[in-house]
C-alpha cells in the first residue's frame, strides 16, 4: 500500500537538513522506538549512505513481551542521502518476517520561499499475508502517517530551538 504524507516547515533548507540527517531523534520523537544504532555512514561531497538498526518494541503490552525477542521487533534500514537533490531514499528490512514484509520510501525537502520547506515523503509497505495483508497494510499506514504528522509538529520545535541556538529569532 502505498500513502504520501507533507508539511510545511518554518526554516531554511540547510536547517532542515541538519534536523532531518540527526536520527538520535527517532527515540524521542517515535513513542515505540526505544533503541537506535547507526551501524554506517559514509558521506561524500555528494551523498551519504546509511544503516540504522532500530527496535521498536515500546507499545507492546507487558504479557506479549515475554513471548517476543527484541530481534522480532527490530529492523535494519538501509538509506541513501542525495545532498544535490535533498532526498534520502530508504528501504527497511525486519530481522523477522522479511520474506512476508516490505517497507521503503523517499523523503524531499523542497523549498518554498522565505525560509519555508516542503517536506515530502512517499513509502510503501506491503505485507505478503493472504486475507490480512492488506487490513494490517492499512491499519500500519495509519499509524505511520499519526506518527509522521505528530513528529512533524516536534520538526518544527527542533527548527525554533535551531533557530534560536544559532541567533536568527
Amino acid at each position: 500500500m502505498r500513502y504520501t504524507a507533507k508539511h510545511l516547515l518554518n526554516g531554511t533548507l540547510e536547517e532542515a537538513m541538519m534536523i532531518a540527517k540527526d536520527r538520535t531523534r527517532d527515540e524521542r520523537v517515535y513513542p515505540n522506538i526505544t533503541s537506535l544504532k547507526q551501524v554506517k555512514w559514509d558521506e561524500t561531497d555528494t551523498d551519504i549512505h546509511c544503516e540504522f538498526i532500530t527496535r521498536g518494541d515500546g507499545e507492546i503490552p507487558k504479557p506479549l513481551r515475554k513471548l517476543i525477542t527484541p530481534k522480532m521487533v527490530s529492523w535494519r534500514e538501509t538509506g541513501h542521502w542525495d545532498k544535490k537533490n535533498n532526498t534520502y531514499e530508504y528501504q527497511v528490512k525486519t530481522f523477522y518476517f522479511s520474506n512476508i514484509f516490505q517497507m521503503r520510501g523517499k523523503i524531499r525537502f523542497i523549498p518554498q520561499g522565505n525560509d519555508k520547506i516542503l517536506r515530502e515523503l512517499e513509502g510503501e509497505i506491503k505485507i505478503n499475508l493472504p486475507l490480512l495483508g492488506q487490513l494490517a497494510e492499512k491499519t500500519i499506514v495509519k499509524y505511520q502517517i499519526d506518527n509522521l504528522d505528530k513528529e512533524a509538529k516536534i520538526f518544527e520545535k527542533d527548527l525554533e530551538e535551531l533557530r534560536k541556538k544559532r541567533g536568527k529569532m
